[in-house]
């Protein structure tokens, strides 16, 4: 699979796919276009999407040559996730695993990815528009609408 617009490399030689961005941050107004073709195509979608949230990340000129580093955003996440949901009209039952079955299974995480009894209690809690609300992490609660945790993450 090869997407027009700088999204690439559907690996199935695993069963599980990773699409990479090409072009700085904007992968995440492409990359929701990219698996709307890939589920049209009727391709598994054995897919992980997530962040290197405040990570490096590469960026790219409009040719698509390196120019250097940036800082990855968490918001791109969202920005999937709502592109998603919103323009191509997918089910939240459809979108989630994307972002949190899938990547558990890749990283053998066992006790991730889930709402289950025995699953850590990890939860983002969205509004109606799908912003982010509440960020509870194995049950004390990182950030509401009115206060956000500040300090080192247990």
């Amino acid at each position: 699979f090869q997407a027009e617009d700088g999204i690439r490399d559907l690996v199935r030689s695993r069963g599980l796919g990773d699409v990479y961005k090409r072009q700085d941050l904007t992968a995440s107004k492409r990359l929701p276009k990219a698996i709307a073709e890939l589920r049209e195509e009727r391709v598994p979608l054995n897919v992980t999407i997530s962040s290197d949230a405040y990570g490096s990340a590469p960026k790219f000129d409009e040719n698509g040559s390196f120019i250097g580093m940036t800082i990855a955003k968490p918001t791109s996440v969202f920005e999937v996730i709502k592109a998603l949901y919103f323009e191509f009209n997918w089910k939240l039952e459809e979108i989630i695993p994307l972002f949190t079955e899938n990547p558990a299974k890749v990283l053998g995480l066992s006790k991730k990815g889930k709402i289950e009894v025995g699953y850590d209690a990890d939860f983002l809690v969205l509004n109606n528009d799908l912003d982010l609300r509440y960020v509870i992490s194995r049950g004390p609660i990182f950030k509401s609408p009115d206060w956000l945790f500040k300090g080192y993450f247990n």
